[in-house]
């Protein structure tokens, strides 16, 4: 090889060999070396939610879980003791007045009917004993409370899938990433191309062309 053979060959092979530098640089910015990946499903949601909750705290009026079991706890406590204060006047009330209502000829069923009418009665009155409806109206307040907490925090948690799939997308194109997969659970975080090829149709043919070893080592 002369001189002038040789320099021309040096100068494509450094022409080719910055060239593949090129393009390498540029498949290496814009190509990640893993096209999907897996991450942490319960850690991010942790995370996402824990923010949200941050930025969207409770109304002062609902409180949180612990105030509002802890008032109803109380609520039950306080309607239950009133309740058995104003049913425990039944017992004397009703003996006194079939006593005086029935002779000591009347037949015992005649009896027995008067008092259970009796009871009744009484028991009706002990529900609207004031003490015990003031306390059902609280219930009813604090019932109420609790399906408003209820209600928020299902708009948490749509805010919070919202945000899951608006940080995955904005991560995933930054990044360069094709697919993301939770690793806790196997389902699709993020799908750039946004298409599922279902091949267990293939699969399975596959398997009856390759029947599986008794024990596949």
């Amino acid at each position: 090889m002369n001189h002038a053979t040789f320099k021309t060959s040096l100068l494509i092979s450094t022409l080719l060999l910055g060239l593949s530098g090129c393009k390498l640089d540029k498949l290496t910015a814009t190509e990640p070396a893993h096209p999907w990946v897996v991450v942490d499903r319960y850690k991010i949601d942790n995370l996402i939610n824990t923010a949200i909750k941050k930025n969207n705290p409770y109304p002062a009026e609902i409180g949180d879980d612990e105030e509002l079991m802890r008032q109803r706890m109380e609520l039950q406590r306080i309607q239950s003791q009133a309740e058995s204060v104003a049913r425990s006047k039944c017992t004397p009330e009703i003996n006194r007045s079939t006593s005086s209502t029935l002779s000591l000829d009347e037949n015992a069923g005649q009896a027995s009917m008067q008092k259970y009418r009796d009871m009744q009665l009484c028991m009706q009155q002990a529900n609207n004993d004031p003490l015990v409806m003031q306390m059902r109206e609280k219930m009813m307040a604090l019932n109420k409370l609790s399906e408003k907490k209820s209600r928020f925090d299902m708009d948490l948690r749509t805010i919070s899938k919202n945000a899951m799939d608006k940080v995955m997308e904005a991560f995933a194109k930054e990044k360069g990433y094709r697919l993301i997969l939770s690793k806790n659970n196997d389902s699709i975080l993020f799908n750039a191309d946004m298409q599922i090829l279902d091949v267990t149709d293939e699969l399975a043919n596959y398997i009856d062309q390759h029947p599986i070893p008794k024990d596949p080592q």
